[in-house]
This record gives C-alpha cells, structure tokens and sequence, in this order.
C-alpha cells in the first residue's frame, strides 16, 4: 500500500513540475490562401510593416510547409498528423453541405491546452465539420468561439460565399458567437470583427491563467473584397483584382498590428510572457477570382508544388532566446501541436502516433553544430488516384519527389496553376524586386510552361519527377534520370507509409437537410443530431 501512495505521490508530483513554471500564453495567427510572395519580406511590392517588423525580431520559419488546401492543413494543425493518418486525404476542404468533420477520436491542440489549465479561445474560421454539435469549436476544445464555419464567407454580410454550388447560396449567414447566430454585423469587414472580438477576450482575461488564442483570419481568401483605404494604397497596380489582393494583405497587417498593441497593453508581463505564431494555411490562388502569388515558386493552392504548400510564417516572443534569424530547417505544420503542447509544459506521450515533432528549441535557439534537425523528411500526402496509380509527394532532405497525377500536371483542376505565374504588378511600369530573385536575370521571370514529362513509369506509382530542391528550389529540373536510387530511396520511404495510411473518410452530400437546418435557423446550422 505504502508503494502504491508512493507511485501516486510520484505522479501527481510530475504533473504539478510541467505546469508550475510560467506557461506562456499562445497567439496564433492562421492567414487564408496567402502566398510565399505576399509578404513584404517577400514581395517588395507587398505592405506589411507589421509583419516585417515581427519577423525581423523573431525567427522567420523560411522551410515552413502546409497541405495545400484549408481543412486538411487546420486537421494537422490541431491534430499534430498528417492526412493519411486521418482519412483526410482526399478531403482537401469540407464543403458547407457535407456531413464531414473532423473524426471524434483525435485530442484537439486546444483540448490538449486546456488540460494543462488553459483558456482556449477560437475566432474567425473553423472549416472542421458542423453538421452535428459533437464537431462544434466548442466542443472541440475551445471555451468560446466567435467566426465561421464554412470555407467561404463575403467579408461585410458574412453569408455564404460558396464556389462549388451554383447559384451560391449568397443568403445563407455563416457567423457565430459559440453556437448562437450573430446577425447584426452586416457592412462591418470581417477583420473588424475578430479583433474587437479578440480585444474584448483579451482585456476580461485574468493574467493568472494562461491563455491560448486561434485567429483563423478570413484575409486573403476569395471573394475579393477589402476596404476602399487599403485598396487605393495600390493604385499602381493595373489589375483590379490584384490591387484588391493587395489592400487585403495590407488590411491583414494592419489588424495584426492592432492586436499587438492590444497585447501590449495588458496589465502586467502578458506580452513579454507571450508567444505569437503566424502562418498561412496554404498557398495563394492566381486566378481571377483570387489574386495570391506564390513567386517564384511553382505551382499554387491545390498543388504539391513548392507553391502550393511553402508558405510565410514566423514566431516572436520575447522568450526566444536566439531572435532575429532566418530559421531554414524543415517545419510542417503537423508540427505546431507537439511543440505548444511542450512550450505549455505538457506532454505528448500519451497521444501516439503523432507525426509532428517538437521544434521549439530549434525554434528558441536555432540549430547548434551538433544539433540534428527535428524533423529531416515530410509526407506531404498520398492518395489513390483513379484506381491505377498512388499519388505521392514527400520531401527527404533536399530531395523531393511527385508521383501518378501530380508528377505531370494531370489532374483536372491543375492546368495552369502548376506553373509560375508572376504577380501581375511585374507587368507594369513600376519596377519591383525580389530578394529571393536577385541572383536570376530578369529575363527568368518568364519560366516555360512546358512541363516536360517524366520518362519513369513505376508500376504502382506512375510517372515520378525528381527535384533537387537545394539547387534547384523553383522546380525547373527534373534530376531523376540522373538519381535513380534516390528515387528508389523515396518510393521505399512511401510505401512505408503505405501501411499506415488509413480509410478515406467519406463526404457524404446532404443538401436537403442542410438547407432544411439553415433557413429554420437563419444561418449554417447542424442538421444531425444522433
């Protein structure tokens, strides 16, 4: 019996040294659909001081990698996995009239937080599942919610704003204070909204409890809509969509920039005990409807090119040891769970078979001679595709490889955002520059659109293209004939991964009972509740 109290004493004693020291409070900002170049650290042509200023003191995370596309990059984030460990492999973005949500049998980051006595806070979008209560933010963790729950939103009505159903349905409210609809906020921009929402939570918080906030941002995703005084700060810029683009991005900062100066004006050290993370969820989209750039890297959303999923991201705190460094070891955002979770004073042991790793001394420190890295490979995703062959891509080292459909362009919705689209300012007359350019001539700017096809054909994985990625970060040249054990080496490390993938979950469609619940509740609302 003696024994048994002793264990006892043991345990509770651990428990009480990981979360007696000072906890650090959490702020973490997730830009929609912003790409690599829309950054003024970036793209010169970009204006985000704040951001620049952020990064500058902070540590710029420039080998930062998502999904590229928004719920299967929020599933990691929150679930500390990739896709195929989630069945989202296939779902890139749940649709508003799906019954899908995240499966019920994963630990959510905020979950995880709030055991280790935090408040948990969600704003803006959630895009995880609603169709029934148990996928509700609030029920995932959060202790309040203020946002969204779909994918698209117009940024002043905040209805419905869905690109795969025609006619959209523009009637349809999609804004919450936790479960209940908020409709009187129609011509108030949405960025608005989520600070004042955010400074309200703030300024009530007591400073004796740690504090996780998630500030899922609607900037930059489509539609293209931004105040007329962020606009006109581009008014050089020919294309109107771009120009709006733009004001969206600037618009984005400048809220950033009120939330700090929120955080700063908390009584006592809450800044100073306070760790802010920022990063999009994927890639931008240049296409009409969605003017994001992704210079000089290829591809864009949707794709498994560079462009798809590096993206910005940074962390400041005054508790980074080592600050105002570029940080070039490899990051994904599966990462983020067990780094906070530790960074909180937790731990992960008991959440198995997590693919994210702990980066926060890399992060704080940097990485020492003797230091290996974190994390030296990325599954960025397979899948099946069209009964014959596996689509993959993973990244080892300086070696990435694409397989089946996404090594050649061949999916549908590919052409041509798997190419390199310039920002369409590099067309007018003002001259702008490109710190990660400045070693290509100018005449670069204009790649090829010829994709060049893989001349390796594997019997399960189809075509293969091979990138060297140190020499070659824009994905210009496929090396495989000239690294057939690399790529030997590659198709081995992914059909490992082969036996862990699990069922794709299924999505089924059930618009009659979404709209039934949507019009009786006058705004998106679970319409299953077993």
């Amino acid at each position: 019996m003696g024994m048994r109290l002793f264990a006892v004493f043991i345990t509770l004693t651990e428990i009480v040294v990981l979360t007696s020291a000072i906890q650090p409070n959490i702020v973490f900002i997730l830009a929609d659909d912003l790409g690599y170049y829309d950054v003024g650290y970036h793209g010169k042509s970009v204006l985000t001081p704040t951001i620049n200023n952020l990064t500058a003191d902070g540590v710029r995370l420039e080998q930062y990698y998502t999904q590229p596309i928004c719920t299967a990059t929020r599933a990691s984030l929150m679930t500390g996995r990739y896709p195929i460990h989630l069945g989202f492999q296939k779902i890139g973005s749940i649709n508003i009239k799906s019954a899908l949500g995240l499966p019920l049998n994963f630990t959510l980051l905020p979950e995880r937080l709030r055991e280790l006595g935090y408040t948990t806070h969600g704003i803006g979008k959630w895009h995880l599942g609603y169709y029934n209560p148990k996928y509700l933010p609030t029920n995932r963790g959060f202790d309040s919610f203020f946002g969204y729950y779909g994918a698209d939103l117009h940024y002043f009505t905040h209805t419905s704003y869905d690109l795969w159903t025609q006619p959209p349905p523009n009637w349809c409210l999609d804004l919450h204070n936790n479960s209940k609809c908020v409709p009187n906020y129609n011509g108030t921009y949405s960025l608005d909204l989520y600070i004042q929402e955010a400074e309200r939570i703030i300024q009530q918080h007591s400073s004796n409890t740690p504090m996780f906030m998630y500030l899922a941002m609607q900037n930059i995703h489509n539609p293209i809509e931004v105040p007329k005084e962020f606009e006109h700060l581009y008014y050089d810029v020919r294309s109107i969509d771009r120009r709006k683009t733009l004001g969206m991005v600037t618009a984005l900062d400048y809220s950033i920039a009120k939330l700090v100066n929120i955080l700063k004006q908390k009584d006592g050290n809450f800044w100073d005990n306070t760790v802010l993370v920022f990063a999009s969820d994927n890639g931008g989209w240049p296409i009409p409807d969605g003017q994001g750039s992704n210079y000089p890297l290829r591809g864009s959303k949707l794709t498994y090119f560079e462009g798809g999923i590096r993206v910005p991201a940074f962390i400041h705190s005054p508790l980074i040891k080592n600050p105002g460094r570029i940080e070039s070891s490899l990051f994904h955002v599966s990462d983020w769970y067990p780094t906070l979770v530790s960074l909180a004073g937790g731990s992960v042991t008991k959440d198995v078979n997590l693919d994210g790793v702990n980066q926060w001394d890399v992060i704080s420190e940097g990485m020492g001679e003797n230091m290996y890295p974190p994390r030296s490979e990325i599954l960025h995703n397979l899948q099946l595709y069209d009964g014959r062959y596996v689509n993959g891509a993973i990244r080892l080292g300086k070696w990435k490889l694409l397989t089946g459909a996404w090594a050649n362009c061949t999916i549908e919705s590919y052409p041509p955002y798997c190419f390199w689209t310039p920002p369409p300012e590099f067309n007018t007359a003002i001259s702008y520059s490109f710190d990660t350019c400045e070693s290509m001539g100018t005449s670069d700017y204009q790649f090829s659109k010829e994709t060049n096809p893989s001349s390796y054909i594997d019997s399960r994985y189809g075509p293969v293209t091979l990138f060297d990625l140190e020499q070659d970060p824009y994905e210009r040249y496929d090396v495989q004939e000239s690294y057939p054990n690399v790529v030997e080496l590659l198709i081995e490390r992914l059909d490992s991964y082969l036996q862990s993938v699990v069922d794709d979950v299924q999505s089924p469609w059930e618009a009659d009972k979404w709209e039934k619940a949507a019009k009786a509740a006058g705004c998106l609302a679970p319409w299953d509740f077993d």
